[in-house]
C-alpha cells in the first residue's frame, strides 16, 4: 500500500520498502519479502523483492535507522 500511495501522489522515486527485522507479515510473496523470518527467506529467496531490515523493536528501530 505504501508503494501505491507514493506512486499515486507523484513521488515516483520512493521505491524502497523498510520492515522490522524478525517480523512476520503473512505467507504471500510480498508478505514474506517484508518479513524477517529466515526460514521463509531461504526458501523463497529467488522470488522475493529486496527490502531494508530495521534492527530493534518499534520506535527503537526507527531511531537506530535515523543514525545512518
Amino acid at each position: 500500500m505504501a508503494y501505491q500511495y507514493w506512486q499515486n501522489t507523484g513521488e515516483r522515486n520512493k521505491t524502497q520498502i523498510v520492515h522490522l527485522a524478525n517480523s512476520y507479515h503473512g505467507d504471500t510473496l510480498g508478505s514474506v519479502s517484508v518479513g524477517g523470518i529466515d526460514l521463509f527467506h531461504k526458501l523463497y529467496r529467488k522470488l522475493i523483492f529486496k527490502t531494508i531490515a530495521l534492527q530493534g523493536h518499534g520506535w527503537e528501530a526507527l531511531e537506530i535507522w535515523k543514525k545512518y
